[in-house]
């Protein structure tokens, strides 16, 4: 259900669906780096399910001296153009925090064999409207535009708040950088932007620097006006990718954070991308269930938990380690430093975990998200088992980033 490349966490990362496979392309750094001057190479991994994914190794590198993204590269948008495939991404200079977009193909099946197109960024940010040292998450917006049309994460030009910046371009390689698209409110930083289109016209989804979520916009055309949906992942969800799963649903993936603090760490598993009822929301995904056994147990294990929420109540997921708790029906959910209040109260609860991330979902709706490193030993007498679904082994065991953390040691019991 989550994946990290061997060694190392992943931030920024595209999805790209080739006949029955799906190429994972992503930012990657080892464990110990903690700037994003870590970024020094994309990660390369295959799945046919999207849920276990084969790892094929480093794709692609930072250039040489004096190029501009000689430092690091990060945010790859991967996409397919005829018979060859391209890449837009973020490099970094040497010595320099100015971000521009660069643009590499490739005529590779197997995801290999990138060539870039120049030493120099693609686009850079126009100072009349963007700060010049925010030029991130290229995304190429999928429209019937007869220009080719660039998102991207970006600031104002007078001070730090969030936009999405926007470019048009003929051929990929020339572009002409355009005002910024401008969802309402003080925003503190705008990331991995992704646009799509609806049937009542586009939705804007990117995270919010603070809190550190992933929020949906709507407008009517590309140029907007942008009204606010709100918040549709709970804190600590980050990099947000649209793609199709075999049976044409629209599924969202995203990181969550390995560690606190920062916004790399391991893929979760997708969500539904729900946008019928007004208001977008990411709901379980039933091909969740083909990883599950259809049998429950009541020793350590990964794996599903269904709850009725009749009343208040509460749930050890681990001996010793913060308690899930609901009160009102289950329309107030906690679970260690995490809360969130329901506009209505949920009959049932899901609670999915995988090592040490949790996830709660309330009738199926993903409302809290959480990394619980609290200590595993067997649980206190008195407590009653409750009977879970384990998750069945995805693929061999590795040794990466989920190894920080035995998820074999899992326990979960009524209080």
């Amino acid at each position: 259900m989550r994946y990290a490349p061997p060694g190392s966490l992943l931030d920024g990362f595209t999805v790209l669906r080739r006949g029955a496979h799906y190429h994972l392309v992503h930012a990657q750094r080892a464990l110990d780096h903690g700037d994003r001057a870590g970024f020094t190479s994309f990660g390369h991994a295959v799945s046919t399910d999207l849920v276990s994914w084969e790892t094929r190794g480093p794709c692609f590198g930072v250039a040489g001296p004096g190029a501009f993204d000689s430092a690091a590269i990060r945010g790859p948008h991967v996409f397919g153009l005829g018979v060859q495939t391209a890449m837009l991404y973020t490099g970094l200079a040497d010595g320099r925090r100015t971000e521009g977009t660069g643009l590499a193909f490739t005529a590779s099946g197997d995801g290999s064999g990138w060539l870039r197109v120049s030493a120099d960024p693609v686009v850079r940010p126009d100072p009349r409207w963007y700060g010049v040292n925010d030029w991130r998450d290229p995304f190429l917006v999928d429209g019937d535009a007869e220009r080719w049309a660039m998102v991207v994460g970006a600031t104002g030009r007078d001070s730090r708040a969030g936009v999405i910046g926007l470019a048009v371009s003929d051929d990929l390689v020339e572009w002409e950088v355009r005002p910024p698209l401008e969802p309402p409110g003080d925003l503190d930083g705008l990331g991995g932007p992704v646009v799509e289109r609806t049937p009542d016209g586009w939705l804007l989804l990117a995270v919010v620097g603070r809190p550190r979520r992933i929020e949906a916009w709507a407008a009517p055309e590309l140029g907007g006006p942008w009204e606010p949906c709100g918040p549709i992942a709970p804190e600590g969800c980050h990099a947000p990718r649209l793609v199709r799963d075999a049976d044409g649903a629209m599924l969202l993936l995203h990181t969550v954070s390995r560690r606190g603090g920062s916004t790399d760490g391991v893929l979760a598993q997708p969500k539904v991308l729900d946008t019928t009822g007004g208001r977008p929301r990411l709901r379980w995904w039933c091909g969740t269930e083909d990883h599950l056994s259809g049998q429950t147990r009541t020793g350590p294990t990964d794996g599903l938990l269904g709850i009725g929420c009749d009343g208040p109540g509460e749930v050890v997921l681990r001996a010793d380690g913060p308690s899930l708790t609901w009160t009102e029906g289950a329309r107030r959910i906690s679970f260690g430093d995490r809360k969130v209040v329901l506009d209505e109260p949920a009959a049932e609860l899901r609670v999915l975990a995988v090592g040490d991330y949790v996830e709660v979902y309330a009738d199926d709706v993903f409302v809290l998200s959480a990394v619980d490193h609290s200590a595993r030993c067997p649980p206190k007498s008195g407590r009653r088992p409750h009977p879970v679904r384990a998750l069945l082994p995805i693929g061999p065991p590795r040794d990466d980033a989920l190894a920080v953390t035995p998820s074999s040691l899992w326990t979960i019991a009524d209080t």
